[in-house]
């Protein structure tokens, strides 16, 4: 099993909707020391202990990064309150961040968020193991 973070940008401009059920292909990259305090920064330390990996379409180390196939066995949106730290910049409140169970990717759009709240983020559960035993099945 892993457990990917997708941030909301990558879905959003380049990412191909998902719903549980669905097998994907992702280049999924292990989530490092900084990562995971990223993470841990909006969801604090035991939700986002259990984030392994996060999920990259964009920049230069994607060439490099291997990609996973799983199938999609629970989606989350998270959602994050944000404050203005400067006139040109705003950034999510620590710990603010609310995770809501989604049958689809396309689905963050029809839940109510607060004014001073935003989507942040996916967290995606993958079974890669399922995936590999479908792939044996069907041979």
């Amino acid at each position: 099993m892993v457990r990917a973070w997708m941030a909301a940008w990558e879905m959003e401009c380049c990412g191909t909707p998902f719903r549980v059920g669905d097998t994907v292909t992702w280049p999924l990259l292990d989530l490092d020391t900084e990562g995971l305090a990223f993470v841990q920064e909006r969801l604090g330390e035991d939700a986002g202990a259990p984030i392994t990996h996060s999920a990259i379409f964009h920049g230069k180390r994607v060439v490099d990064v291997p990609k996973a196939s799983g199938v999609v066995t629970g989606i989350h949106a998270l959602y994050s309150r944000f404050e203005r730290t400067s006139a040109r910049e705003i950034r999510p409140v620590p710990l603010s961040g609310r995770l809501v169970w989604l049958h689809d990717s396309d689905a963050h759009d029809d839940i109510t968020a607060d004014d001073d709240e935003g989507f942040t983020a996916y967290v995606v559960d993958l079974d890669v193991q399922e995936q590999k035993r479908n792939e044996q099945a069907h041979r």
